[in-house]
């Protein structure tokens, strides 16, 4: 993506998210149901992103990049919220009593390539934007 210039009215751009509290899902529900909330979210962020120039990925552990050429800052933004807002509707049930005892929330960091960029600079904003997200209460969407 860095080796091509964006478009005129464009910008490349980088979304970093990971799910809230994930040590704590693995602490208390088990690796496996932590391995099915990731499987889950991935799955999520596949179906929110539409353009077939964007492309998702598991970043590591419980976080997850989205490269976005040929966007803009806003709409790098509005994505994230709307994932933000799909995986909060996700829940752990108790498989016996259906109940939920669990809702999964995530951070996400948007950032918009600046010149001079590299891929080391434009992935540190957004992980700085995503660590904005967690300070600030975590659940939500912030830009670096």
């Amino acid at each position: 993506m860095l080796a091509r210039a964006p478009a005129s009215d464009a910008s490349h751009c980088l979304i970093m998210l990971d799910i809230d509290y994930f040590k704590g899902i693995n602490d208390t529900r088990g690796h496996v149901m932590g391995y099915r909330v990731i499987q889950a979210l991935a799955e999520m962020v596949r179906e929110c992103v539409s353009d077939p120039d964007y492309s998702p990925a598991r970043y590591g552990g419980d976080e997850f990049a989205i490269l976005l050429p040929n966007s803009t800052i806003e709409s790098s933004l509005r994505l994230a919220e709307t994932v933000r807002q799909r995986v909060k509707a996700m829940t752990i049930r108790d498989r016996r009593t259906k109940n939920v005892v669990q809702t999964i929330t995530i951070s996400a960091g948007v950032a918009a390539i600046r010149r001079g960029d590299d891929a080391a600079s434009l992935i540190g904003r957004a992980d700085a934007a995503l660590y904005k997200s967690k300070h600030a209460g975590r659940d939500c969407v912030s830009c670096e």
